[in-house]
């Protein structure tokens, strides 16, 4: 891959990966050779990796073991962390399309697993530390912003989880999936909160998501993997 992103001039405190790392989870040595050893060549021993799953990750015959490179915990691919003045929740979109498309197969059960997120989204904004940052940044793969074809997965995880993203102060929503990338206004009545949707894997339409925060401003910056800036956002 010939990237061209300049080195960053400050140690960043982690790295997101937003989901669709690969085409398919079709083998160990494909999921090792595309994310795991690009990851660690940037991050080394010392930048940690907060990783977000895409629909892609959930195809094919090594899907189930990708837990055996997350951390072992009771929920790998939803959890909440606060840094400095920001407080992450991580959610997992899951399956693009619906559990009866005959695709899957009847081997997925993604619409019972997202009412069970929206359950556990409900306890985890009444922690103290969530209610105490400043600013309340949402991180899933595929966005609730969906301006063309409906997504199963996009309407189904925000008639469930909408409310009480809506009520609960979330300054921005942080996604990938359409490969179109963009900084979405909130939608009063409907999302209320921006939503930033990064671009695709293929040359010269990769991009990457910059955020600072301290307690003055958060700021964001969608850059092409050129380095041209091609959008911004101070919360």
């Amino acid at each position: 891959m010939n990237w061209r992103f300049r080195e960053p001039s400050k140690q960043p405190d982690f790295y997101v990966l937003n989901g669709d790392m690969v085409s398919s989870m079709r083998s160990e040595d494909h999921f090792v050779n595309n994310v795991l050893v690009p990851m660690a060549e940037v991050s080394g021993s010392s930048v940690p990796i907060v990783y977000s799953r895409g629909n892609h990750e959930t195809w094919s015959n090594h899907a189930r073991q990708i837990t055996d490179y997350l951390l072992d915990q009771e929920h790998p691919f939803l959890y909440g962390f606060r840094k400095g003045p920001a407080y992450i929740l991580v959610l997992d979109s899951g399956e693009s399309r619906k559990d009866s498309d005959p695709v899957n197969w009847g081997l997925t059960e993604f619409d019972e697993y997202r009412k069970e997120q929206g359950e556990w989204l409900k306890r985890e904004v009444e922690k103290p530390e969530f209610k105490e940052a400043k600013y309340k940044i949402v991180i899933t793969h595929i966005p609730a912003f969906y301006s063309k074809n409906p997504v199963h997965a996009a309407d189904h995880y925000f008639s469930l989880w909408g409310d009480t993203l809506n009520k609960s102060g979330i300054s921005l929503m942080i996604c990938g999936h359409t490969h179109t990338p963009g900084i979405h206004p909130a939608q009063p009545g409907k999302i209320e909160f921006p939503v930033v949707i990064r671009g695709g894997p293929k040359q010269d339409k990769r991009t990457m998501i910059s955020v600072i925060a301290d307690e003055s401003k958060l700021q964001l910056k969608l850059i092409h993997e050129s380095g041209k800036l091609l959008g911004e956002l101070t919360v």
